[in-house]
């Protein structure tokens, strides 16, 4: 946020990659459980499974080379290329246990690096997997974020990558359950994607746990407004499955009629999966919750710019910082006290953010109560 980074509040539990030593990207797609790294004769190679059969980089005496080849195996690319550019340029993970190659200043520079340290390389190389990190483990973040009581929020639904069968490394966004068979969530969380390519898992806290239900989509359907924004206006999509779902309960909305309910001043409450803190890689298991007061427009256009704020946004957050969402929330629920006081009503969507709980920088998200219409009419 101290350096106006923007960012889009998608996850992927990509922890350890080589990325992660050159930017922290806020919007990229979980599938990092569909490669497998393998070491033979000729040293490690990745294969990485997708619609177009697969792709693996060698590493030989000459270098590193990509081929792509296809289901009939079929070669389509044979490119020689160096470290910057596979990593780079290709954006493919790797994971090594070969400790003398980050002994190696012309690439990391003058950085100590472990990688056996937790968030980064794992001691096994063939499997590299991410940290399931306990409720103690999280206790030191940054955001203000708690364990979210079990079965407090019936409404909460995980998006989750398709072609991975666990929930907590294929998590990418949040959304909310508004009605048996459709969920509110973001545009840019499902921007460029087809119904097969996610999953959304309904009744569950703890993401590796089999609780709930897993429902494929059927439909998605995003704002018209989103793209033709060319920013982050209108960042709202309905999502509808491919059946109706059993295991959650469906939360009301602040609609035009109600709009005194995110007025500046109420506290609302964000839950979701997401990241611990801006630079702090480690991704929660079990739900988490983190309560922002809602403040005025004025007072976020000052804060996050003028020409970026518009109706369709309502902001969140301390001038303090300190609680805030960050990656991996996105699409999940704002939520607000009803009328009554006897239960929440959603008042927003995770949007976006300049870094996460960084003071004067409040949380953006979509307000709900400005698209209750467009909802209506697309649930028919």
């Amino acid at each position: 946020m101290n350096n106006k980074t923007l960012s889009m509040r998608f996850s992927s539990l990509m922890v350890a990659t080589f990325l992660a030593f050159f930017a922290v990207p806020f919007a990229q797609p979980a599938h990092a459980a569909m490669c497998e790294i393998i070491e033979d004769e000729t040293g490690y190679y990745e294969v990485c499974d997708d619609e177009d059969g697969y792709s693996e980089y060698v590493e030989t005496e000459e270098g590193w080379s990509e081929y792509v080849e296809d289901a009939d195996g079929n070669v389509i690319v044979d490119e020689q290329g160096t470290w910057d550019d596979v990593v780079l340029e290709d954006e493919r993970d790797f994971f090594a246990d070969d400790e003398d190659f980050f002994d190696d200043e012309e690439f990391f520079g003058d950085e100590e690096i472990d990688p056996n340290d937790d968030g980064y390389f794992d001691d096994n190389a063939d499997s590299a997997p991410e940290q399931n990190y306990t409720d103690s483990d999280l206790a030191d973040n940054k955001l203000g974020k708690t364990p979210a009581t079990p079965g407090a929020q019936p409404w909460m639904v995980a998006q989750v990558a398709a072609g991975d069968s666990n929930a907590y490394t294929g998590q990418e966004c949040g959304g909310s359950l508004i009605a048996a068979q459709w969920v509110l969530t973001a545009a840019h969380c499902v921007e460029n994607m087809s119904p097969s390519d996610i999953n959304m898992v309904v009744g569950r806290h703890t993401l590796s746990s089999n609780e709930g239900e897993r429902i494929g989509v059927a439909q998605i359907i995003n704002h018209p407004g989103y793209a033709a924004s060319g920013g982050n206006d209108h960042d709202i999509a309905l999502i509808k499955l491919a059946r109706p779902a059993t295991a959650g309960t469906p939360i009301g909305l602040v609609t035009a009629a109600t709009t005194h309910l995110d007025n500046p001043g109420v506290v609302g409450k964000v839950t979701g999966w997401g990241q611990m803190g801006e630079n702090d890689e480690r991704y929660p298991d079990g739900l988490h919750q983190v309560t922002v007061p809602l403040i005025s427009q004025d007072k976020c256009k000052t804060q996050n710019g003028a020409d970026a704020i518009t109706p369709g946004m309502i902001c969140a957050g301390l001038d303090a910082g300190g609680q805030d969402s960050c990656k991996g929330d996105s699409g999940g629920p704002l939520t607000v006290s009803n009328d009554s006081g006897t239960g929440q009503v959603l008042a927003g969507v995770v949007s976006w953010g300049i870094g996460c709980g960084a003071p004067n920088s409040p949380g953006v998200y979509t307000r709900v109560s400005e698209y209750t219409n467009w909802i209506q009419q697309n649930m028919k």
